[in-house]
């Protein structure tokens, strides 16, 4: 990792760590009200959220996916991305594999206010200049606790993992740092599809 992305991943950090606690949030990232939510214990389904690229495109999501089968890497900290790197050459390789799968990172954040989230959109900006990636990553700022609900975990001190469809159904998920177990699984699924 560069150095300048470094530097650009632990400012966004204490933006992120720092800044946020004296803010009250709105909640204009909520699920859509047509969306079911799934009662505890229940399948789960990735929620209709809004987002954008590091390119400044705008997303709806899941509708708004490329493929027919999506791999959500959501991050939810700064310190995170070290986890989600030590994922990305193994479902690149599955992504290379299977052309109906697309790979995605969302860094998935608080509904900061709009200062603050065209900063940290300009610190990963500058930090990220790998076209791929820069299409790739989306970022959320959005209702972090809806997301929880909806995709039924209740804790955010690891990454996610999640193979989706368009409409939001989840085949599979994961949490934390890469693991040869959870790839196989993966993999599994990814084969099966």
């Amino acid at each position: 990792m560069s150095p300048i992305r470094i530097f650009i991943l632990s400012a966004v950090g204490i933006v992120v760590g720092g800044l946020s606690l004296p803010f009250a949030f709105n909640r204009a990232g909520r699920l859509n009200a047509q969306q079911q939510r799934p009662e505890r214990g229940s399948e789960s389904y990735f929620p209709e959220v809004a987002g954008r690229n590091i390119n400044e495109e705008q997303y709806s999501l899941p509708g708004g996916f490329e493929r027919k089968y999506n791999l959500v890497l959501m991050a939810f900290t700064q310190r995170h991305q070290l986890s989600v790197n030590t994922w990305l050459n193994e479902v690149k390789k599955i992504e290379r594999k299977y052309p109906q799968l697309r790979v995605y990172e969302l860094p998935t954040l608080p509904n900061f206010p709009q200062w603050q989230q065209q900063q940290l959109d300009n610190w990963m900006s500058a930090g990220i200049s790998d076209p791929v990636a820069r299409k790739r990553t989306i970022t959320l700022y959005t209702d972090v606790d809806a997301i929880k609900e909806a995709l039924n975990f209740s804790n955010t001190s690891k990454i996610r993992l999640f193979l989706v469809d368009r409409n939001g159904k989840v085949y599979w998920e994961g949490e934390g740092a890469y693991s040869r177990e959870q790839f196989k699984q993966l993999s599994e699924v990814v084969s099966s599809l």
